[in-house]
């Protein structure tokens, strides 16, 4: 299973990397879905909710645990199960593999375009 790391770098920057729980990459997998499932990723927040209840946070500036729930809130979207079927529902899954992330992050990018698009046609109006 893999799990999501957020830290701010030297210059503030909110930086996400994985935690790959020990896999190597020499993992035999019978098939692709196989394969696949072991690469699951943990959604963001099931991390995130844990650190802050335990007082991770304490002492750091509020804005920097703001900023990284912000930025948690926003990435764990992608988890939402089937984000075109229910565009609007919070179907979030606890792990998803990589494929589905993928998909949903193609398909969240196509959204926000279409926004910005009608955004901008009414800005010209």
């Amino acid at each position: 299973m893999i799990k999501t790391v957020w830290y701010f770098d030297d210059d503030f920057n909110l930086v996400l990397t994985f935690d790959t729980g020990g896999l190597t990459g020499n993992e035999e997998a019978g098939t692709l879905k196989q394969a696949l499932e072991s690469m699951a990723i943990e959604v963001p927040c099931r991390t995130f909710v844990p650190k802050y209840n335990a007082g991770e946070f304490e002492g750091k500036p509020l804005a920097e645990a703001y900023m990284i729930a912000d930025a948690v809130n926003i990435v764990s979207d992608l988890w939402q199960y089937d984000m075109i079927l229910n565009p609007e529902g919070k179907d979030l899954r606890p792990y998803m593999t990589p494929l589905h992330l993928l998909r949903n992050a193609m398909n969240l990018l196509v959204i926000k375009q279409h926004e910005i698009n009608k955004l901008k046609s009414s800005m010209k109006k």
